[in-house]
């Protein structure tokens, strides 16, 4: 089964990709992982986008974790499901400051990030804090056309808290296993 997590900073991706792949030995490739390894750079990004490939082609199953929208769409080509996390806003905002806050103080409490990732409380941590704020409407209207064939195909699952979070966990578990 190959598996595409997508949602807002904060949503709880990483987390659950970890989670799943750890209860199916699923291969997992957090893009956030491959990216900050990179030095952002439009030779990274080939690279970055290079790598996507090979993994997707290498594995017959897989979970992808997160969002990157230049390759979402062949991401959801070679997807059996695509797990959509929608959170609030202001949830999305709170979590994201509070795993800041642990990442400072806790490495391992972000085990996806690579370790020269460093985080400040900067001009970027605030652009990025924009763009969590505006997520929800602006990725929503970039994707709708895409998740709208998700939906035809019955391909899409929404989570949109933590009882519909655990369901779809456990059903994916359940069916992998």
């Amino acid at each position: 089964m190959k598996i595409s997590l997508i949602g807002s900073p904060g949503a709880g991706k990483s987390t659950f990709a970890r989670q799943l792949a750890a209860a199916t030995d699923l291969p997992l490739m957090s893009l956030d992982t491959l990216w900050h390894r990179l030095d952002y750079s439009a030779q990274a990004r080939r690279k970055f986008i290079q790598q996507q490939q090979d993994f997707i082609d290498t594995h017959t199953s897989w979970v992808i974790d997160g969002n990157y929208y230049d390759t979402i769409e062949t991401r959801f080509q070679h997807s059996d499901i695509v797990v959509w996390f929608q959170i609030s806003r202001p949830h999305a905002i709170w979590r994201v400051v509070r795993r800041s806050m642990r990442f400072r103080r806790d490495r391992q409490t972000r085990p996806e990030m690579p370790p020269q990732f460093h985080e400040q409380f900067d001009r970027d941590y605030l652009e990025f804090m924009r763009f969590v704020w505006h997520y929800p409407t602006k990725e929503r209207r970039r994707l709708q056309p895409v998740l709208q064939r998700l939906k035809m195909t019955n391909k899409l699952i929404i989570v949109r808290d933590q009882v519909s979070r655990d369901a779809v966990l456990a059903a994916l578990t359940h069916n992998l296993n």
